[in-house]
């Protein structure tokens, strides 16, 4: 790994999950970068194809920005975030 990486550059699974996430909440790799402290879409991309992995603090906000966790992100530890297929309304819940 580069140093400041956490994952070795083929922990798939980690990707898997990145673009699980970020899909799920309707965002481009771009805008992740963005919200994410200004990380250019080439490396959410790698990260997501597995060929790189963010260091710990810009995991931390992948994982604010995603509304999940850490563990999930790196381990699928846990409840994946809320995801729901694009267009699709958060259930209704009565008063």
């Amino acid at each position: 790994p580069v140093k400041g990486e956490i994952l070795p550059p083929t922990k798939g699974d980690f990707g898997r999950r990145l673009r699980r996430a970020r899909e799920g909440a309707g965002i481009t790799q771009a805008a992740l970068g963005a919200k994410v402290g200004g990380v250019t879409q080439k490396a959410v991309s790698e990260w997501e194809s597995g060929l790189a992995g963010p260091d710990i603090e810009t995991l931390g906000q992948l994982a604010a920005v995603l509304a999940t966790t850490v563990g999930w992100l790196v381990a699928g530890d846990g409840a994946p975030p809320d995801i729901r297929a694009k267009g699709q309304r958060k259930p209704r819940t009565k008063p």
